[in-house]
């Protein structure tokens, strides 16, 4: 009898001290060069359902994944995660708020970042991804958005008889797979375009001191007067106050729109019809139209 007490005391001591047996989900961390344990869970079913809850959160947050079009999409992009772990077994003795559902699930989403299957716009030449989409039809449809987002702009400021010829891209892309790639870089069509033309990036901003004119800005920043006064609607050039934040150079769109045009211009000899070329409706050739002269 008192050796079996003593077995059941000696039994518990070790429990207490090495805990017992429990699910580990370790996580792999480079600087150590091996796996880091993150959240204990009594059942291995229980660790399987943290990490799809993280997956599941991810998606929720996501601008399409967590739409109705998107959900089915999301379960065929085979979401997972950047990073390699493991499930296994242990001995721990384990705080029971710790190996709480809803703490295990915070804490791996704080270490694992959510991946899926997408679609990549790519600058063949560059080998650079300028985009990623869900689906490879909603890339091709963020490039055609992207074109025609500059040709309306173009057609809109063409004078009467003035035709747009061609619109066309400056940089050979391609839509590829995109393998594994981070759920927060799969963006929707109009965030695409946004990214291709360059409105998500932070224009150069110049801020006004004592002296400065249209004139010296334009100068300064190799920028022209009208291109100035288009980057900067509410700001009134002729009397510039110190302090005040220009605009003077348009951040670079990651994919270039070059539209072709034919406008006539008044001449001596008679009316001559002009071949303007322009990036992103920004004029940077014109040449006597092939063809002749009048309009």
């Amino acid at each position: 009898m008192l050796l079996t007490l003593v077995g059941l005391l000696l039994a518990v001591v070790y429990v207490l001290r090495v805990g017992g047996r429990v699910w580990s989900v370790a996580v792999f961390d480079p600087a150590q060069a091996g796996y880091v344990e993150q959240v204990y869970l009594p059942q291995r079913a229980q660790a399987e359902e943290a990490l799809a809850a993280v997956l599941e959160a991810a998606r929720a947050q996501h601008a399409y994944y967590a739409g109705d079009a998107g959900a089915p999409r999301y379960a065929a992009a085979h979401p997972g995660f950047a990073q390699r772990y493991l499930l296994r077994p242990v001995r721990r003795s384990v705080d029971r708020d710790a190996a709480a559902a809803p703490a295990a699930v915070a804490q791996l989403a704080a270490v694992l970042t959510p991946v899926v299957e997408a679609y990549a716009i790519v600058d063949t030449k560059a080998g650079t991804r300028l985009a990623v989409l869900p689906t490879a039809e909603q890339a091709e449809a963020a490039l055609e958005a992207r074109r025609q987002a500059v040709a309306k702009e173009v057609e809109g400021n063409l004078p009467r008889g003035g035709k747009l010829r061609s619109v066309s891209l400056v940089q050979a892309v391609e839509v590829r797979p995109a393998p594994r790639c981070p759920l927060s870089e799969v963006l929707e069509v109009p965030a695409a375009v946004a990214e291709l033309s360059g409105a998500r990036a932070r224009p150069n901003t110049h801020t006004v001191v004592a002296g400065d004119t249209l004139e010296s800005l334009a100068a300064k920043y190799a920028a022209r007067l009208g291109d100035l006064r288009s980057w900067n609607p509410s700001v009134d050039f002729r009397r510039l106050k110190v302090g005040t934040k220009v605009v003077v150079r348009r951040s670079e769109a990651p994919l270039t729109v070059l539209t072709v045009e034919h406008r006539t211009f008044s001449r001596e000899g008679g009316p001559q019809t002009m071949e303007v070329r322009r990036h992103d409706g920004l004029e940077i050739s014109r040449q006597p139209a092939s063809g002749g002269g009048g309009g």
